[in-house]
């Protein structure tokens, strides 16, 4: 901020020309920038699915439209449908489970326990599903 001598290894060029092309004034949109920052929500806070900050349109527009093994679920699929919603749409049980778990990445485990039943039942109804070319 200018009060003293940045160390050699700090660059603080490209932060400031966010602010403004003459570094007095971006020194000083700086300082309002982050005081205006301090005493409100923090950003962790906001964040969905783990890594996503900013609107649903943002998130959803961000968002692969498949499950990706090595990136965790709960960031791959931050704009999925609680169970809850999913099993209160109209629909064949084997279908439903069919979406939740091939287009919102539950797992079976999860979809047994919210339907109160065991994972084989839920495996045998998702192989149903794919036998009928869902």
């Amino acid at each position: 901020m200018g009060e003293t001598s940045a160390p050699a290894w700090l660059t603080t060029d490209w932060i400031l020309g966010q602010f403004g092309t003459r570094v007095g004034p971006a020194r000083e949109r700086y300082r309002t920038f982050v005081a205006d920052g301090r005493g409100g929500p923090r950003p962790w806070e906001q964040l969905t699915g783990q890594i996503y900050l900013g609107s649903e349109d943002f998130v959803a527009q961000h968002q692969p439209n498949r499950v990706i093994r090595d990136i965790p679920r709960r960031q791959t699929q931050a704009q999925r449908p609680s169970l809850r919603l999913l099993f209160q749409r109209n629909g064949e049980p084997a279908r439903l489970i069919h979406t939740a778990y091939r287009q919102y990445g539950y797992r079976l485990a999860e979809i047994a326990e919210h339907l109160g039943v065991h994972a084989a039942t839920v495996s045998r109804r998702l192989k149903q599903a794919e036998e009928a070319n869902v």
